[in-house]
């Protein structure tokens, strides 16, 4: 008796036509009307969605208790589509859109994604001599997006009193003379290539040679984008990552780097980088004189126990490990 109630929803009435609630039949490519089709009705979603259906004419207004400021979209040719941005929270998520005295409405649920490094580039320097300084230039990872998560490490051959300077970044508990980690929430403007300087310092021995990596990571809380840290210098062949916890699924970071030997750093087992070779992957090696590598891993809740990567030598060596927080 359900069924057949709804049904008649649809039957055409003198010059009209009753919709009790659109997400009952618009599914199809043949709904006409105002209706809503894609997402389909109590999809699981993000914080973002890319809403599509069918239309009269002039402009379809989205609004609703899930519905983040008041999006519009123009009709065209019988359909529209706009991006909606819901409201912040997990759970159930009222979208309706409206035209005149027509509407229709579904509902969505907001659930976590699983943060996801996408992109990453990488760079060097040489070394240019004691007590010389000299930039280190990173591109910006491809396709990065406002909200995504940067994430960089830089290790360099200074001495006892070089520095490394990482404008516009957030700098992580690994942070040496020598060795850092640093991130930023990406705005509005970014530039296609970031600049670090390197400085050697003064002690004899010490150099600018460098190496950086920067990993794009986008389905991140730009608020808080990094739940937990944990960061470890030491010297030997192996780098040691120490464990960290997180309060629910998600991704942990590892963020390597050495000065020297020449062969460079190997991930830890279980964890992936960039496939593509340096300048373009998530590791770079300079001469035996600087290593970086970024690597990652999708983890459950709870510690995660350390992460170590290995050296074909011994070198001095920094470590560390961070939580990523979903959206």
């Amino acid at each position: 008796m359900v069924r057949w109630v709804l049904a008649l929803g649809w039957l055409s009435v003198g010059c009209g036509r009753l919709n009790f609630d659109a997400h009952t039949s618009a599914t199809d490519g043949a709904v006409e009307g105002l209706a809503i089709i894609e997402p389909a009705d109590l999809a699981e979603v993000g914080p973002t969605i890319n809403l599509r259906g069918t239309c009269t004419s002039g402009t379809v207004d989205v609004s609703g208790s899930g519905v983040s400021g008041a999006p519009t979209a123009q009709c065209a040719s019988g359909q529209f589509a706009v991006i909606v941005d819901l409201t912040p929270g997990f759970g159930d998520k009222h979208v309706t859109i409206t035209q005149g005295a027509s509407s229709a409405t579904r509902t969505y649920v907001r659930v976590a994604q699983s943060p996801l490094p996408f992109t990453a580039r990488s760079s060097i320097t040489s070394s240019a001599g004691p007590a010389t300084p000299c930039m280190l230039e990173i591109d910006a990872p491809p396709g990065l997006a406002p909200g995504n998560l940067l994430v960089g490490v830089i290790h360099s051959d200074g001495g006892t009193d070089a520095s490394i300077l990482t404008p516009g970044f957030t700098r992580l508990d690994l942070d040496t003379l020598t060795a850092v980690g640093f991130f930023k929430v990406i705005g509005n403007t970014e530039p296609s290539r970031y600049v670090f300087l390197i400085d050697s310092g003064t002690a004899m021995g010490g150099t600018c040679a460098s190496a950086g990596v920067l990993v794009g990571i986008k389905n991140v809380d730009s608020a808080i984008p990094i739940t937990t840290e944990s960061s470890l210098v030491s010297f030997g062949d192996k780098i040691v990552a120490p464990s960290v916890t997180l309060p629910s699924p998600s991704i942990i970071v590892g963020l390597f780097g050495s000065n020297g030997p020449i062969g460079g750093i190997t991930e830890p087992a279980g964890m992936t980088i960039d496939p593509d070779a340096t300048p373009n992957g998530s590791f770079a090696v300079s001469g035996g004189a600087g290593n970086a590598l970024i690597a990652w891993e999708s983890v459950g809740a709870g510690a995660t126990g350390p992460r170590t990567a290995t050296l074909p030598g011994t070198a001095p060596v920094a470590g560390a490990l961070i939580g990523v927080r979903p959206n």
